[in-house]
């Protein structure tokens, strides 16, 4: 992933040789990520958008 300053460009890496139990098994070991926001916070942000998106137009 490459962050600049008004995009984030995201590279697609494929890995042929795992099947999607083994991804899902391990994506079920990970950690949870800390900075990832509430489902309210995320909610929040959705309602901010589309508020700034309707009186934009």
């Amino acid at each position: 992933m490459i962050i600049k300053k008004n995009c984030i460009v995201l590279e697609k890496i494929t890995h042929p040789n795992i099947d999607l139990h083994e991804f899902l098994q391990r994506l079920d070991e990970l950690e949870p990520d800390p900075n990832q926001p509430t489902l309210e916070e995320i909610s929040e942000i959705v309602k901010d958008v589309r508020l700034e998106l309707w009186s934009n137009s």
